[in-house]
């Protein structure tokens, strides 16, 4: 309950253009280009895809397009990949240091 209660004022400080945090603000700014750049079609890739609320915009803009994500984290990869897996292919990889 609480973390669905934090994510609709993180969802609504986004959409208000509320930049409560620097994370908020590039998230926001995130949401613009990806709206202004992604067409139906385009293919994505999100390093570091955490939650996968970022990969969630993707899909959601690029239904058409191959998507991938890379989680390290086991718990999180976990989470993306059972909620994801029919949409990106979840891989559980750091591709940076």
């Amino acid at each position: 309950m609480l973390g669905q209660l934090k994510q609709f004022v993180r969802n609504l400080s986004i959409n208000l253009g509320l930049d409560l945090t620097q994370n908020l603000r590039y998230d926001r700014l995130t949401n613009i280009i990806l709206k202004r750049c992604l067409q139906a079609d385009a293919n994505c890739i999100d390093v570091g895809c955490h939650k996968g609320e970022l990969l969630q915009k993707m899909i959601e803009l690029a239904p058409r397009g191959k998507h991938y994500a890379f989680e390290p984290l086991p718990h999180l990869y976990e989470h993306l990949k059972d909620r994801y897996s029919h949409y990106a292919t979840v891989l559980p990889y750091a591709l940076s240091n």
